[in-house]
């Protein structure tokens, strides 16, 4: 529609966003293969991100990433990205790369509402906000309001989750992007660590103007998160978005996104952290100034740097190292030192491959719960391991006819 081409580059992406999240509703994980002859076949350019999500979420990433990049590349027209201008490389040696996590908690000092983001494609922003969520409750955080949990809509048929806080883990239905192990697990972290989980989502369903519902939708978030304050306003509160909406530029006539609304509306100011521009993917000229070992945040005497544009203003940006791989498992799966990798011993003979093997925590119904890692086998001389905390699972392992099988494993 022409009005929609009229939107920004940001709005014009919710829009799609919103679209692919609620249309697709399959709770199944998919093997590659399968999510490839999908892609191969799809004639809506526009669909391509949805795949981009499946690979993600049975641990696929390079092939999450190459459909991202094809999704972008067969839309970028369309989609009037602004093109970044090159890095003042003299401006950028002023700032010094610090730990990321440290530096953040230091911040969030000074705020109530701090905001993160992701690329819904990419679990290695929930595996950098799961880190982080143990530095902000030392801080006194004890909030979390993540973009996917939402409330009853019966336009978009969503259900809120409303036994979430009690039950202490996620369902594969308690989200559509939540069925992703990295964020399955940084839901059950919070909710063990001792934050409460807020549904903050708002879906103005029931505007029918597309360019008006998104403003709405916009403001209905921040004011979800405004509630918390206003019920309790000792409160700190770490939210956990997608994309832009952590934007804090005023787009026109007091209209933002989320944390501008914050801003304008309910006189908010958040610390916001920008996750998604300096993904190695992304190609950032900025990002391509650096080698960061791990998670950085870029910081000179007195500011943050943000490579903020006239559409897009944030407080810093997170810079992440070049992914490495590591026995088959990118190795920012690792960023909580706790984690072990582990591999699984398969009965060769029963098996038709490709094999998935999903590990789930014990005593969590593995019918209904989000796996704690998921790893594809594509064939038997594959070495892929898990990437699993210390403790007793239970592993569901189903292989490319239909067949299931389970064992129990101890990571020590």
């Amino acid at each position: 529609p022409d009005k929609m081409k009229k939107l920004s580059y940001i709005l014009f992406a919710f829009i799609l966003v919103s679209t692919i999240t609620f249309a697709q509703t399959d709770k199944d994980y998919p093997f590659s293969k399968d999510i490839q002859k999908m892609v191969d076949s799809e004639t809506n350019s526009w669909q391509l991100q949805t795949y981009a999500v499946l690979f993600s979420k049975i641990g696929n990433y390079k092939a999450s990433l190459a459909t991202q990049n094809l999704y972008l590349d067969k839309n970028k027209a369309a989609m009037n990205i602004p093109v970044k201008p090159k890095a003042d490389s003299v401006y950028f040696r002023t700032f010094k790369p610090k730990n990321a996590v440290d530096v953040i908690a230091k911040a969030a000092e000074n705020y109530k509402v701090v905001i993160t983001n992701e690329a819904h494609y990419q679990p290695e922003n929930r595996v950098f906000t799961n880190v982080l969520l143990d530095k902000l409750y030392q801080e006194g955080f004890r909030y979390l309001c993540v973009e996917d949990l939402s409330r009853d809509d019966t336009v978009f048929k969503s259900k809120e989750d409303k036994e979430l806080n009690t039950r202490k883990y996620p369902l594969k239905t308690s989200g559509y992007y939540m069925d992703e192990p990295q964020y399955g697990n940084l839901v059950r972290h919070a909710l063990r660590l001792g934050y409460t989980l807020v549904p903050y989502e708002y879906y103005a369903s029931e505007i029918k103007d597309p360019e008006q519902r998104i403003w709405s939708r916009e403001k209905g978030q921040a004011k979800n998160i405004a509630d918390i304050l206003q019920k309790d306003p000792n409160a700190k509160i770490l939210v956990h978005c997608g994309y832009g909406h952590l934007n804090e530029n005023i787009i026109r006539d007091s209209l933002g996104q989320m944390a501008a609304m914050l801003k304008i509306h309910f006189n908010i100011d958040p610390l916001t952290i920008d996750q998604q521009d300096m993904l190695e993917e992304n190609n950032d000229p900025y990002y391509n100034l650096t080698n960061v070992k791990e998670s950085s945040v870029y910081v000179s005497a007195n500011s943050f740097f943000s490579d903020s544009t006239a559409n897009h203003k944030v407080d810093m940006v997170v810079f992440f190292p070049r992914t490495k791989y590591i026995n088959g498992r990118p190795d920012w799966l690792l960023y909580n030192k706790s984690k072990k990798y582990y591999f699984v011993k398969l009965d060769q003979n029963k098996l038709v491959y490709p094999v998935m093997i999903s590990a789930f925590y014990k005593g969590e119904d593995i019918s209904t719960t989000v796996p704690a890692n998921i790893i594809e086998i594509e064939t038997q001389n594959d070495k892929v391991a898990l990437v699993l905390n210390k403790g007793e699972y239970t592993l569901q392992i189903r292989d490319s006819t239909g067949n299931k099988m389970e064992q129990t494993i101890q990571v020590k």
